[in-house]
């Protein structure tokens, strides 16, 4: 996303590997330094512009192209009516797909590793409980952007790549460079605050879950800072390669993402609400959906365009049910006391 942002923004004279590689250095830096603390702090402030940017540009190229939302809407159910209606402009996504990629991203939405790191470093239980109160309000970030894509439907007849329709119509629209900034700078903030999330908690999920439990169970301050850092620049340099070869979609790269993520969701419900789920249970639900939801993904077509993700998970319940009520389970008491200690919370 950084990549296409500093190539529509300089008309392509910053190219798409060096914005990308721009993007990832100012990430890896502040990551790099300063940790859980400082990413906190720079999502505080990425998040206000992200969401200023978004409002502008999801009002403005409406306003500037039609006159208003509402009538881009009527132009559109006039003009253009296949895009308002499921399965879309030539059946794009059927109602199959369309339900089951809803299901897959809502679910899938709470199980971002990155939001359970947040949750361990809440000062106290009301800071953790408010954060989780007002989380649903960042939807409403994402209502001006689908306007973008909506304004975009009559204006451009076609576009390589959708991911930068809204580049493009900046473009057209003739507005301030100052404005083009902000909004720019805003698309830009959204893509480092949560690269920044994603780049510490993986790097804290290989020091802490795999070093310290499997190579050396002591741990050392120091030396787990500096293992941290390097993993970060390990990460940095894999996802920037990856980068360089981008998908079709950013849309499709996401949806792929849930599809593994929600694979998380019946073992943490489990742990929390079912103190006969064995590991072995949760273990065999997870692996079983992650390679169900792979081979649906990247080898063949899943039946009647459900997401794959969907179709992991059903099974994925199934067998965490099922293997747990077969297996011993875990140590009773630690687990009735964990589960009485969650429920008092």
């Amino acid at each position: 996303g950084s990549g296409y942002l500093f190539s529509a923004a300089t008309g392509g004279a910053i190219p798409f590997w060096l914005g990308a590689f721009l993007a990832f250095v100012v990430v890896l830096a502040y990551t790099f330094t300063s940790g859980l603390h400082g990413i906190g702090w720079t999502t505080v402030i990425q998040g206000s512009v992200m969401l200023v940017a978004a409002s502008t540009v999801g009002f403005l190229i409406p306003f500037k192209f039609y006159g208003g939302v509402g009538n881009m809407f009527s132009r559109l159910a006039a003009e253009a009516p296949q895009y308002l209606t499921i399965p879309g402009n030539n059946e794009a996504m059927p109602w199959a797909a369309y339900s089951s990629a809803i299901a897959v991203t809502v679910m899938g939405m709470t199980m971002w590793p990155h939001l359970f790191n947040r949750a361990y470093a809440a000062r106290t239980d009301d800071a953790l409980k408010k954060s989780i109160m007002l989380f649903p309000l960042y939807s409403l970030l994402i209502l001006p952007v689908l306007l973008v894509g909506f304004a975009g439907i009559l204006i451009i007849d076609s576009l390589d790549n959708p991911d930068q329709i809204m580049f493009e119509l900046i473009a057209l629209a003739d507005i301030s460079p100052w404005l083009i900034g902000i909004v720019l700078s805003g698309a830009l903030a959204a893509s480092m605050s949560t690269g920044a999330n994603v780049l510490h908690t993986i790097a804290s999920i290989v020091v802490k879950d795999l070093y310290l439990n499997y190579v050396k169970a002591v741990p050392d301050g120091t030396k787990q800072v500096k293992l941290t850092q390097l993993i970060i620049i390990l990460i940095f340099a894999i996802c920037y390669l990856l980068a360089l070869n981008p998908p079709q979609s950013i849309l499709s790269l996401v949806l792929v993402a849930f599809g593994a993520l929600v694979q998380l969701l019946p073992g943490v419900l489990a742990a929390f609400l079912w103190q006969r789920a064995s590991k072995y249970g949760v273990l065999a639900g997870l692996i079983t959906g992650v390679f169900i939801t792979a081979y649906y993904t990247f080898l063949k077509q899943p039946p009647y365009g459900v997401h794959a993700g969907l179709l992991g998970f059903v099974v994925n319940i199934g067998l965490v049910l099922t293997v747990s009520l077969v297996t011993k389970p875990d140590n009773g008491t630690s687990v009735g006391h964990f589960m009485r200690v969650a429920a008092s919370e």
